[in-house]
């Protein structure tokens, strides 16, 4: 897979919200563990929304990409269908946020992640995404 280098690796390194070789890409650290998948990033004033507070479009775009990985834990791999972030408090600019992802089950071409994102101890938000894999299998990456 991609964090190992696999075939979608490129895929991955120009990603608009954590591939490296993007300029625009947030600074989310995605690793693979197993069942699950963690991330981290210090968000600067470049993604402000709120005063001092994450802009919810990078909460969701975050979480959007950080799932997308965790996704391939159940073997497949599909499209963004429907995304839910329950803001829980706002997301704090200027210190580490960390971020958990896994798959709660897959059932034929659906496959339901759930995701987590902290501040220290305190819940900042929770995900729930549904990825929608095309006919004929994984989703073909070039």
């Amino acid at each position: 897979l991609a964090l190992s280098g696999g075939d979608d690796s490129t895929l991955l390194e120009r990603s608009g919200i954590t591939g490296r070789s993007n300029p625009l890409a947030p600074p989310l650290h995605l690793t693979s563990a197993g069942e699950l998948t963690k991330a981290w990033a210090i968000w600067t004033d470049a993604y402000e929304g709120p005063p001092n507070c994450l802009h919810g479009g990078f909460v969701a775009a975050a979480f959007d990409d950080l799932m997308g990985v965790a996704q391939m834990a159940s073997g497949n791999a599909g499209f963004t269908g429907t995304l839910t972030v329950r803001m829980r408090r706002p997301t704090p600019l200027h210190e580490r946020i960390d971020y958990e992802a896994g798959v709660e089950r897959a059932e034929g071409r659906k496959i339901t992640v759930w995701g987590k994102s902290w501040a220290g101890d305190a819940l900042l938000a929770e995900a729930t995404i549904l990825f929608i894999a095309p006919r004929g299998g994984v989703l073909g990456v070039r």
